[in-house]
């Protein structure tokens, strides 16, 4: 029996998609040699754009609602993570920098009892020796600094130590925590301090007189001289001193009363050496 155009045109899209069996594909092959209408179709439906799913008209539309369900769930996944992933971001961004924050600005104040390993006076220079695996930042105080004198009016010197996490983390990574280069362990600390207006003549005068000199020589008046600081001056800020204290808190500061100095003093102050006693402190 002799196949017909209208046969081979129907079997042309599956020719084309390459989804017929090899016998129809021959079939349609040695038809298409001789028919140039057929000939025609084949390369107009081989030449036209295949339709995407959304618009194929050859889908039921039941299964091309199930598509667009699954674009549109897709669209609303890809939104979701990426608000998640933004969401992430700002939230690892906030808490690296609050982090970073705090590890650079809490300090830590180790006890006297953990670092301290002598004090001394001599010639009006007190000595005092720190054992510590960590990078401090020594700080001192003459109290008082107003007119406000806590400890009945005597000069006292705060000495206090501190570090942050990001010391810590630092030393850390230096292979530094935890190493005896001392003989307690740690790195030797020798902070040294004048407790007499001699000593501090002795230890400063020089250098104090050379530089008023210099800012004289500058124009400067002896009022200016005078707010440039105590670096200048040829004396201790507030005399001889009369105490030492070791203060376990980071940031000591003038008292509203006397008591209150006490108070402080005795709950955070380790005394180290008095006019009247000399060293007190053993380690």
């Amino acid at each position: 029996m002799k196949v017909t155009c209208k046969v081979i045109q129907d079997l042309l899209p599956l020719y084309v998609d390459g989804v017929c069996s090899p016998d129809t594909a021959a079939l349609v092959e040695e038809h298409l040699k001789d028919c140039a209408p057929c000939q025609e179709a084949y390369h107009a439906l081989k030449e036209a754009p295949s339709p995407s799913p959304a618009h194929d008209t050859t889908l039921p539309k039941k299964e091309t609602k199930i598509v667009e369900g699954f674009k549109q769930v897709r669209r609303t996944l890809r939104k979701k993570w990426v608000k998640i992933a933004a969401l992430a971001v700002a939230a690892t961004l906030v808490v690296t920098i609050g982090l970073a924050f705090f590890a650079n600005t809490y300090r830590i104040v180790p006890k006297a009892e953990e670092i301290l390993q002598g004090v001394s006076v001599e010639d009006g220079l007190l000595t005092v020796n720190l054992e510590t695996p960590f990078f401090l930042s020594p700080m001192t105080l003459l109290t008082p600094s107003t007119t406000q004198a806590p400890g009945g009016g005597e000069s006292i010197l705060l000495i206090t130590t501190s570090y942050t996490p990001s010391d810590w983390i630092n030393n850390w990574f230096h292979v530094t925590v935890g190493q005896h280069t001392g003989p307690e362990g740690g790195s030797p600390w020798d902070l040294t301090y004048t407790l007499t207006e001699e000593a501090w003549n002795d230890k400063f005068g020089e250098e104090a007189a050379q530089a008023k000199a210099q800012l004289r020589a500058n124009g400067f008046t002896e009022d200016e001289i005078k707010f440039f600081g105590r670096s200048v001056e040829q004396e201790l800020p507030h005399g001889d001193i009369q105490k030492v204290y070791y203060y376990d808190v980071a940031s000591p500061r003038v008292w509203d009363s006397n008591e209150d100095a006490q108070q402080a003093l005795a709950e955070h102050g380790t005394l180290l050496w008095t006019a009247e006693d000399g060293v007190v402190y053993q380690p």
